[in-house]
Parts: C-alpha cells; sequence; structure tokens
C-alpha cells in the first residue's frame, strides 16, 4: 500500500508519482491532500487510486481508508487469479473442443471415402451379377450354335466348307470374348 500525498516538493507532484509507481508494482494507492479540486480529482481517477483521504488527517478515517483499500486490492487480485483461471480453462477446453473437432472431420472423411468405396463396389457387384447372367445367357445359344455349325461343317462338301469354318471361327471369337467378360467379373468381385 502507498500512502501518497498529492503535494509533492520537486519535478512530479503525487499523482505522477503514483502513476509512476502503478507501472513498476502493482500496489494499491491511497491519496493524501488538503485539497479536492476538480481538476486534482480528475487525474487523481485516472490512476484508479483506492482511497482519498483530506487533512487534517483524522486516525479512524485514516485506518479506515487503509483497511478498505487493501480489501479492495485483496478482491482485485483474487479477481485476476480466477480470470487467469479461467481463461486458461477456457483456453484448455477451446483446444479439446478444436481437436474433438478436428476428430469428427477425420471420421466424417473417412467415412464418406468408406461410403463411395461401398457405393462402388455395389455397383460392381450389379454389373458383375448382369455380365454373370449375360454369360450364361450367351453361352447357351454359341454351344448349341457351335455344334451345329461343326456338324454343318462336317457334312458339306469341301468347296463349302471355308464359309463353314469362317463361321465357327466367330463362334469361337464370341465364346472367347463371353470367357474374357466372365474373368474380368470374377477378377473385380
Amino acid at each position: 500500500l502507498a500512502l501518497m500525498d498529492i503535494n509533492l516538493p520537486g519535478k512530479m507532484d503525487g499523482i505522477e508519482t503514483a502513476a509512476h509507481l502503478q507501472r513498476i508494482h502493482d500496489v494499491p494507492i491511497v491519496y493524501l491532500s488538503e485539497h479536492c479540486s476538480d481538476t486534482i480529482l480528475e487525474r487523481a481517477k485516472i490512476t484508479a487510486p483506492f482511497g482519498y483521504v483530506m487533512k487534517p488527517i483524522k486516525e479512524k478515517e485514516l485506518y479506515a481508508a487503509i483497511e478498505i483499500a487493501l480489501y479492495k486490492h485483496q478482491l482485485e487480485e483474487r479477481s485476476r487469479e480466477m480470470n487467469d483461471e479461467l481463461e486458461r480453462r477456457v483456453a484448455e477446453r477451446t483446444l479439446a473442443l478444436q481437436q474433438s473437432n478436428q476428430a469428427l472431420q477425420d471420421s466424417m472423411e473417412t467415412l464418406h471415402r468408406t461410403l463411395l468405396q461401398l457405393a462402388q463396389a455395389e455397383k460392381m457387384a450389379v454389373i458383375g451379377g448382369l455380365v454373370a447372367g449375360m454369360t450364361h445367357e450367351l453361352r447357351t445359344p454359341l454351344a448349341s450354335i457351335y455344334l451345329q455349325a461343326q456338324m454343318f461343317h462336317d457334312n458339306i462338301s469341301p468347296e463349302k466348307k471355308k464359309y463353314s469354318a469362317r463361321l465357327l471361327s466367330d463362334v469361337a471369337r464370341l465364346d472367347s470374348q463371353v470367357d474374357g467378360a466372365e474373368a474380368a467379373r470374377q477378377y473385380s468381385a
């Protein structure tokens, strides 16, 4: 606590000295003065004093001013400590929320990728089912055509066999393409 007379001899008066002291130390100021002009009071208020006691000083008034100043200073100190603690907790909670938010975003991105993969897998399964059905539907008539073409080929004159040989080659090529489609379906599954 600093009891500061406003009228100090020298370059700085009590108000300037109190302002300088407060920049260096966290100390409550109680002013002492014979005068209480509006100008002095306005200058003194800028330094946020904890009291202002008029001269001549009465012991009980000075005691009360000192006790109140010390009590208010303790309250302000406790308030600053509580504020610092609150800010620390808010910072911790903010960090925890940011981390949780990041984890949630990461989970959502993973879920989105998984859903895209699942949709792609479902598409491939549908396509695979279509290919399987088509290959089955194509194999039966191709086998029948091939057998009939082979029988026709075996029973025709040699000069007409070049036409039946082409038919057999085309049927074999189609059968090979069906095999390729079936292999691709099985590979993608």
